[in-house]
């Protein structure tokens, strides 16, 4: 029986996954196409559990090369206007859309014990060809849950990666820090026509600021770096470019597979992705009784977000290159710290705000974590330790009630290409921008002794006029430690 349900309706799915599991090895999907890969209580992928964000998974991104048009073969990661119809079975789940003329069927199963596969086909519906490309893409883990959780930018470090083009595959393995430690690796094959171009390095796909519902990697015209090794933040990224003639349908196969050493997961990985037995193993599965199924009418949103802009309180911006490296200096005797840049600095730009129990940790951008007694057992709210995407678990809101505009008081998390001024001080951050006939000023500190964080948000209107605001404050709530398995809940009273 078909189920339809509105995204912006709370009838919506938002809890909805199935889980494909055969032993050890699990694929846990969602009905937004999010999910996980773990083998045993080991995760192969990077999973949060957020039923809101969603953005971790293993994703398949089409890219119109002439006409600069993204979109997902599942609802998520891009957030787009269109539908998705989504069957599931026992052992496979389906996702069925038509974006821009194209039409695309995405299949997930597994290939036995030790390989998932996702089965991409896609149709040219409109009357001339198309210059097209596939991007297929996840973040490696390849340690337990809980100590990825407890520190992720450490977790990170031990992940190393191989590039074997040759072979369409990707490889990453965790170097072990004792005698006794083992670990499977992970291999990433994308198999069908086109060139094949790669990257390990989320840092260059993702982009600074960046998630994964806006990676700079799919950007009009950005390619993938090529970049394999010890990257400090590595994902198995793969494109394959290929032309499709109207009527013309081309398949692809994306495998994960996972083994105990390296020769065996890659030997593995190029049997599961060999493409017309992924697509007979994906079919098989989807064989039999009816499955479950859903049609999701995806509210539209934009995919491209202008970056805000940060620095120096001089304002000697020159609108350079956004992944320059970020200039700064020291003032007021040593006791502040100016960012002087005109994008985002490369790497977050982090305060610690802290009393002997109590405090906050604040990135240029505004994003924060607070913590009581403990800063990882003990938090208010939540952490990311992402360098990259620097998420906000906290975050402020400034809206004009008559023309319904955003005026971010900070540069995240709604950033508007605009410019801030970011002082780091002993004790406090704070924020000054001027945008749309307002001065904003925002200090954020944490009080000597009590266990208090402090927000000031100064507002002076510039254009002569009367205004009509609101401001938000919003926390994600944590009270405790990350550090647990996919499915625990918190329970807040």
């Amino acid at each position: 029986m078909a189920l339809r349900h509105d995204i912006s309706s709370p009838a919506a799915p938002l809890a909805r996954r199935w889980t494909i599991a055969h032993g050890r090895f699990e694929t846990l999907i969602t009905a937004w196409g999010s999910g996980y890969l773990r083998r045993g209580d080991l995760a192969l992928t990077r999973w949060s559990d957020d039923p809101i964000a969603g953005l971790d998974g293993a994703w398949l991104v089409l890219r119109d090369q002439t006409r600069g048009l993204v979109w997902g073969a599942t609802p998520l990661p891009l957030r787009q206007s269109g539908s998705c119809v989504v069957q599931a079975w026992p052992t496979a789940v389906v996702f069925e859309r038509e974006q821009h003329g194209i039409a695309s069927r995405l299949a997930v199963a597994h290939a036995g014990d030790s390989a998932e596969l996702r089965v991409l086909t896609v149709e040219n519906r409109s009357p001339e060809p198309r210059a097209l490309d596939v991007t297929a893409w996840t973040e490696p883990v390849l340690a337990r849950w809980a100590a990825d959780a407890a520190h992720p930018g450490f977790s990170k470090l031990f992940v190393q990666t191989e590039a074997h083009p040759e072979a369409g595959t990707l490889l990453a393995s965790r170097r072990p820090r004792g005698h006794d430690e083992r670990f499977p690796a992970l291999a990433a094959v994308l198999a069908g026509p086109g060139r094949l171009t790669w990257t390990t390095d989320r840092a260059r796909f993702i982009g600074r600021g960046h998630d994964a519902s806006d990676p700079r990697a799919l950007e009009p015209g950005a390619a993938l770096s090529g970049t394999a090794g010890s990257v400090l933040d590595p994902v198995l990224a793969l494109r394959r470019a290929f032309v499709l003639e109207p009527g013309q349908r081309a398949s692809f196969a994306f495998a994960l597979a996972a083994a105990d050493d390296r020769e065996a997961t890659l030997a593995l990985a190029a049997r599961a992705a060999e493409p017309e037995a992924a697509r007979a193993q994906v079919e098989a599965a989807c064989a039999g009784e009816p499955g479950e199924r859903f049609a999701l009418p995806v509210r539209p949103t934009s995919s491209a977000r202008p970056r805000a802009r940060v620095e120096s309180v001089d304002g000697s911006g020159d609108g350079g290159d956004p992944g320059a490296p970020a200039a700064g200096r020291f003032t007021a005797g040593g006791y502040e710290f100016e960012v002087r840049a005109d994008a985002l600095p490369p790497r977050p730009w982090v305060n610690v705000l802290a009393n002997e129990r109590f405090g906050t940790l604040v990135s240029e951008r505004g994003a924060a974590c607070t913590w009581d007694v403990n800063s990882r057992e003990r938090r208010l709210t939540p952490w990311s330790n992402d360098a990259v995407s620097d998420p906000h678990g906290e975050a402020l809101y400034l809206r004009d009630d008559d023309t319904l505009a955003a005026i971010p008081p900070q540069p995240g998390p709604m950033d508007d290409a605009g410019a801030f001024e970011v002082t780091h001080g002993l004790g406090f951050s704070r924020w000054r921008r001027a945008a749309q006939g307002l001065a904003l000023e925002t200090t954020l500190w944490v009080d000597r002794v009590e266990p208090v964080q402090c927000c000031r948000v100064r507002i002076r209107e510039i254009d002569g006029r009367a205004r009509r605001l609101s401001l938000h404050a919003y926390r994600q709530l944590v009270l405790g430690s990350l550090a647990h398995e996919p499915g625990r809940r918190i329970a807040v009273r």
